[in-house]
C-alpha cells in the first residue's frame, strides 16, 4: 500500500525535474529569440491587467448605478405608502380573533350587497 504522500513526492520530482529541463532549453536559445520571449510575455502580462482593470471599473459604476437606483425608489412616496399598506396587512392578517372573518369573507360581501339592494 502507498503512503499518501506518495504522490505529492512524485509530483514535486516530476516538477524539479521539468524545471531543469526548462532552464537547460532556455540556456540554448539565442538572445534574439529570448527577447521576443520576454517581450510577448510582457505584452500579454499588459493585456491581461488592462482588461481586469476595465472589468473592475464596469463592476463599481454597475453597483453604483444600482445602489442610486435603489435609494431613489426607497425615498418615493408611492412606495412608501405602499410599504405602510403591506404592513396595516400584516397585522390585519395575524390578528388571531380576526381570523373566522377572513374566513366568511365572500359571505360578508354577499350580505353587504344584499342589503345595499335592497
Amino acid at each position: 500500500m502507498k503512503p499518501e504522500n506518495d504522490t505529492g513526492n512524485n509530483e514535486t520530482t516530476f516538477i524539479k525535474h521539468a524545471a531543469t529541463r526548462l532552464d537547460q532549453g532556455e540556456q540554448q536559445l539565442d538572445s534574439t529569440i529570448l527577447r521576443q520571449l520576454r517581450l510577448s510575455r510582457d505584452a500579454a502580462l499588459n493585456a491581461k491587467n488592462q482588461h481586469n482593470t476595465w472589468a473592475v471599473s464596469a463592476g463599481l459604476a454597475s453597483t453604483a448605478a444600482l445602489v442610486l437606483l435603489t435609494v431613489s425608489l426607497w425615498n418615493m412616496p408611492i412606495f412608501q405608502n405602499h410599504a405602510s399598506s403591506l404592513l396595516d396587512d400584516i397585522e390585519l392578517l395575524s390578528a388571531a380573533d380576526d381570523l373566522e372573518f377572513y374566513q366568511e369573507l365572500e359571505f360578508y360581501l354577499w350580505l353587504d350587497e344584499k342589503q345595499h339592494n335592497s
